[in-house]
């Protein structure tokens, strides 16, 4: 990707923060302060996210291709992050998808005020919770099962109603989604597995093609 286009990039980020100023001053203003680092598609496989300097990385691939709408969401999502410090959850023994999950559906349940993207179905909510969970488990089951004929499926764990998710801390939705098992397989050479079913949104996070034979975490 050329100069031209990195600087198309930032000016459109310009023009929203511009353009969101008077309905959201507070947001924007933290927006505002992040330092905007455009990443390729081979750094993060998510449309954006943060660290805890302040950093806000946009892959440039799903921007071009995204809707203003979209893009707008993106930047406020990602900015509900800093704001509330989900950024500092990165800790040993944390199981960093369902963390992301957490943070996630806090942050989508208090933009649906401000602005919902395009299609909600590819986003966790409180609403949605349950379908967005059993949707990945039967994912985990389809691909756990064709490399290991003795993989016992995984069930998901019990959700209280919408109105209470609604209420509840990222720390209490993360208490619900952490009890999801993390199945070990066997696999064995030239085994791949899809980014999706991994942990991060950072680097590394590419499909893995497994080499030899051994067991690994999905």
């Amino acid at each position: 990707m050329n100069n031209q286009d990195n600087y198309k990039i930032i000016k459109d980020i310009d023009y929203m923060r511009t353009a969101l100023v008077l309905r959201i001053p507070f947001m924007v203003s933290l927006l505002r302060r992040a330092r905007i680092i455009l990443v390729d598609s081979g750094e993060i496989h998510a449309a954006a996210a943060v660290d805890n300097e302040y950093n806000m990385y946009i892959n440039r691939e799903i921007w071009q291709n995204s809707s203003t709408r979209d893009r707008a969401f993106f930047l406020l999502h990602e900015t509900l992050h800093l704001a509330l410090g989900h950024t500092r959850y990165t800790s040993p023994g944390i199981k960093h998808k369902f963390m992301n999950w957490a943070v996630d559906c806090v942050v989508n349940h208090l933009l649906m005020e401000i602005l919902t993207p395009a299609d909600a179905s590819n986003y966790i909510y409180p609403s949605n919770m349950s379908d967005f969970v059993d949707k990945y488990i039967k994912s985990i089951n389809g691909f756990c099962s064709k490399l290991d004929p003795n993989f016992k499926p995984i069930s998901s764990p019990e959700f209280p109603n919408v109105d209470r998710i609604k209420k509840m801390s990222h720390r209490e939705i993360y208490s619900i989604l952490s009890k999801i098992p993390q199945p070990v397989i066997k696999i064995s050479c030239g085994v791949c597995i899809p980014k999706g079913l991994r942990e991060s949104k950072f680097h590394g996070d590419s499909d893995i093609i497994i080499d030899g034979v051994g067991y690994v975490r999905i």
